[in-house]
């Protein structure tokens, strides 16, 4: 059902942690199949997403054209996941895209709404809380989650919007023709903020 893409430089600290909030999906056969894209690693990132079965591309372009050609790789999914290399998943997530997916498909859009999940930080203090609270008012708002919050859409989605824009500072998350309000749903089911251990 769902492809993921990870694009990487470096990532040995996080990698181990995003993937095991991937392992219980793989199990339930909702994760497919796992993509890294390096964009020139020199630590262990590659030994790592190797071990975890993940299948592992290089490419040095801007993060939209490494998950671009990332997703001229996927194969056996139906619907694209991009994510950060330290964005850690809530064990919920599994039920609740698939309880997404369903609810699509039964009101017959299953090609006309993208998901992504709510931003936290494991920091302590009032700034993480308040960028929590921003992040969400601005995917709620505008349609406009940051890069650690990941995207979750159809190929057919993907494609209406014309694939990812190259030149983006948000890479993960930057389409061509951006989201609009109606077609983003923020999921309940948190992505953890893992950047600050990198």
């Amino acid at each position: 059902m769902l492809t993921v893409i990870i694009p990487s430089l470096n990532s040995e600290s996080t990698l181990v942690p995003v993937f095991s909030a991937l392992v219980p999906a793989s199990a339930e056969g909702v994760v497919k199949e796992v993509i890294v894209v390096d964009a020139g690693s020199n630590d262990k990132t590659a030994e790592i997403a190797d071990a975890c079965g993940a299948l592992w591309l290089e490419h040095s372009g801007t993060v939209g054209e490494r998950v671009s050609f990332a997703v001229s790789h996927a194969t056996r999914g139906e619907w694209l996941m991009f994510l950060s290399p330290a964005a850690v998943l809530d064990a919920s997530w599994t039920g609740e895209f698939t309880a997404f997916t369903d609810r699509l498909a039964r009101i017959g859009r299953l090609n006309k709404m993208a998901a992504t999940f709510s931003y936290r930080s494991e920091d302590f203090g009032w700034k993480p809380r308040l960028r929590e609270r921003s992040l969400s008012l601005s995917t709620q708002l505008f349609a406009k989650p940051s890069d650690m919050q990941g995207l979750l859409l159809s190929k057919a989605l993907y494609d209406a919007h014309g694939g990812h824009d190259h030149s983006a500072r948000s890479g993960v998350v930057s389409l061509k023709r951006p989201l609009k309000r109606s077609e983003l749903k923020q999921l309940a089911s948190c992505a953890t903020d893992f950047s600050a251990i990198a």
